[in-house]
């Protein structure tokens, strides 16, 4: 339990920055010819503007804390699994001394415009629990929608670069971010799934990390 006293609460609920955006992708489906018929897989992935508050924890060191909301449709005719997977610390590109992020998902009321006070206390109280739980799975089912926020969380010390959760893509779309400095292999996996990659804005630039995989079942 590391974050003790939180800084700033009302301004995690307000957008800060950006339009919301859409991107749509597909999952080959490898099943018989004969079983294919009327079957489509897609996914539709739509995030917003960035949020943010401090924090400080028991010790007295400060944090930012940067959410962005994410939706994903399933618009296909078939189930889909998202998997979400992130590493529990990242090391800044370039070195900054022995400084690192943390990078996780959030639970849906993390991704509205505004959240009733009934709810905004325990938002609060299970914050903690979300950063010991960088991994998530949730199957879609036909026409339904798959909701939450991923966060990212830094030091706060001015010398040290913010880091600003962008876009979750699929695998495929990678080559649209060639600029960025890609850590997660462009290698794709099986016929039936997508590798899932999450860009982060940094002031020096843009990274990409892995961070999971979208799949359907196969029978």
């Amino acid at each position: 339990m590391i974050f003790k006293t939180i800084v700033g609460l009302l301004i995690v609920l307000m957008g800060c920055s950006g339009n919301r955006q859409t991107s749509k992708f597909e999952l080959q489906i490898e099943n018989d010819p004969d079983q294919q018929m009327g079957l489509k897989s897609g996914l539709l992935f739509e995030y917003g503007g960035y949020r943010g508050t401090g924090y400080t924890d028991s010790l007295g060191n400060n944090y930012n804390l940067r959410s962005n909301p994410v939706t994903i449709t399933n618009d296909s005719t078939i189930s889909i699994q998202i998997e979400l997977a992130f590493s529990k610390e990242y090391d800044y590109p370039n070195g900054y001394d022995d400084e690192n992020f943390r990078v996780f998902p959030l639970p849906k009321e993390w991704a509205q415009n505004g959240t009733p006070d009934s709810l905004f206390d325990r938002i609060w109280l299970e914050f903690e629990n979300h950063l010991d739980k960088p991994f998530q799975s949730e199957t879609i089912e036909p026409g339904e929608q798959f909701v939450f926020a991923i966060g990212t969380l830094y030091p706060s010390q001015p010398e040290i670069l913010w880091v600003v959760p962008n876009e979750l893509f699929a695998h495929s779309a990678g080559g649209i971010f060639a600029t960025c400095d890609w850590q997660m292999n462009e290698d794709p996996l099986l016929d039936s799934e997508m590798a899932l990659g999450l860009k982060l804005h940094l002031n020096e630039g843009c990274i990409i990390i892995p961070c999971g995989r979208a799949s359907y079942p196969q029978g």
